[in-house]
């Protein structure tokens, strides 16, 4: 009779393993061909200025609604690949203490744009007034200080091929040019 209890546990013991076994490798898998079938893989990103702009400042001619940035016609040869393409604007530079930290964010957005060709990088650093209003208006950037012909600012702008800002980006930190990086894949699969 003891015998025929042990026989029965070792059974049972046997049936649990492979009980367990079974859900440990059926439970991801339903998970897996539940997301395939059902989830959406699919992101978006935000429009900035959608309803227009709450602050205008003074000396920008801006109208009501959505805010579209004109491109900017300066001595740049690039000014007139902008249209109908994904611009990344980089306007004004850092200090000589952040400078390390620029260029080394830089150089991976560089190896980037190699393979986006419908994407265009705009870096304007000559301090112009026109410059300064573009900055200001067209890219609505705040915290942009003009110290003689120097334009200080740490700020990269996204704006889709529909001319809408899309993003503001902090070049000296890599995480954000991390984001950038992510958010221009996102917008290019659109």
């Amino acid at each position: 009779m003891i015998f025929l209890f042990k026989l029965d546990l070792f059974k049972m013991q046997k049936v649990i393993k492979w009980s367990f076994l079974f859900l440990l490798i059926a439970l991801p898998v339903s998970i897996y061909v539940f997301l395939q079938a059902f989830g959406v893989n699919k992101f978006t990103i935000p429009i900035y200025h959608e309803d227009g702009i709450t602050d205008i400042v003074s000396g920008c001619n801006q109208s009501l609604g959505q805010h579209l940035v004109a491109p900017f016609i300066g001595n740049d040869s690039t000014s007139s690949k902008n249209v109908n393409r994904i611009v990344i604007y980089n306007i004004g530079e850092v200090d000589e203490a952040q400078a390390l930290d620029k260029s080394n964010n830089l150089l991976m957005l560089e190896e980037k744009l190699v393979v986006w060709n419908t994407v265009v990088y705009q870096n304007l650093t000559n301090k112009t007034d026109e410059l300064v209003k573009f900055a200001k208006c067209g890219l609505i950037l705040r915290n942009i200080e003009v110290i003689g012909d120097y334009i200080k600012n740490d700020t990269l702008v996204l704006v889709d091929a529909q001319r809408r800002i899309r993003g503001y980006y902090g070049v000296l930190d890599r995480v954000e040019v991390d984001r950038l990086i992510t958010e221009v894949n996102i917008l290019l699969t659109e």
